[in-house]
């Protein structure tokens, strides 16, 4: 759990079913910027060492995602409609959307971890909210320095534009 103002989302992700919750809270974290959430990500991921890990197939997870596995040299499949796990081999069975659709592709990263995968909205079914349920919190603090600030931003504009023929 990476962002800011998190108060309550851990609970909230332990009650979803999550067993033990990693919390990165910096004041930089407030808006979604692509080197520091990679960063932070990776050194996480590195210090972990989780055999599988899944992000969304949003457009933070769809920037996100490849830049992580780069950093860790390791595979990634994007957009995922299916997941299962190989018993006999320990593997990730990604399941995606090849030649245009037409077919589905089953992929598997034997060599190399963690196993990566971006996942489509609505693959894994969302388990029900059970306030009763307990897990554990961890805090990390990551160390940001100024060369990771390759952008800044300035403001944040909330309005709706009206529409532009772009004929």
């Amino acid at each position: 759990l990476i962002g800011y103002e998190l108060d309550g989302m851990a609970d909230q992700l332990i009650e979803y079913g999550s067993d033990h919750v990693i919390i990165v809270r910096n004041r930089h974290f407030r808006v979604y910027r692509t080197n520091i959430y990679s960063k932070t990500l990776t050194l996480i991921t590195r210090e972990k060492k989780p055999k599988i890990l899944l992000l969304g197939a949003t457009p933070q997870g769809r920037d996100l995602a490849p830049r992580v596995a780069n950093r860790l040299q390791t595979g990634l499949t994007a957009d995922c409609t299916a997941l299962d796990i190989c018993e006999d081999e320990g593997v990730l069975l990604q399941t995606r959307p090849a030649f245009g659709g037409n077919i589905l592709a089953t992929i598997v990263c034997r060599d190399h971890r963690p196993q990566m995968a971006t996942v489509r909205p609505g693959v894994m079914k969302k388990l029900d909210r059970d306030p009763s349920r307990t897990g554990t919190t961890e805090d990390l603090a990551i160390g940001l320095e100024e060369a990771d600030f390759n952008t800044q931003v300035l403001g944040i504009i909330d309005t709706v534009a009206e529409q532009t023929n772009l004929e």
